[in-house]
């Protein structure tokens, strides 16, 4: 049977090469320059691309951060933007102020519930 040599050269091309004539030689070192062109135009535009995109994407960051610094936040106030909700915890409970000093029925305890300034020793 036979066997065409291109076919030989696609499929085996570590066993098989076709020889090329310098007419042929000169077309694929055309065709080689040609795609070689033809690649860095498209990388030149994937560049410009994402150039583009960087650039918008910068622009948007700056226009979102200048809106954020034009903001006042006051403590205490509600905001205009809805968030989250805002949860009274319920257990904070505000006591007159009564002086430096407290009433005969109160003590001052500091932390852990214990009278400042004593100390407790063993257990």
């Amino acid at each position: 049977t036979a066997v065409e040599p291109q076919w030989l050269a696609e499929f085996g091309p570590m066993f098989f090469t076709l020889k090329e004539s310098h007419s042929s030689m000169l077309k694929s070192k055309a065709k080689r320059k040609e795609d070689k062109v033809k690649m860095e135009a498209e990388m030149q535009a994937k560049r410009e691309e994402e150039e583009e995109r960087d650039a918008a994407s910068r622009l948007h960051d700056d226009e979102r951060r200048a809106r954020q610094r034009s903001q006042i936040v006051t403590p205490g106030q509600a905001r205009s933007i809805s968030g989250t909700p805002r949860v009274d915890s319920g257990g904070s409970t505000s006591r007159p102020s009564t002086g430096s000093r407290p009433s005969t029925g109160q003590r001052r305890t500091g932390p852990g519930g214990r009278t400042p300034g004593r100390k407790r020793f063993g257990l």
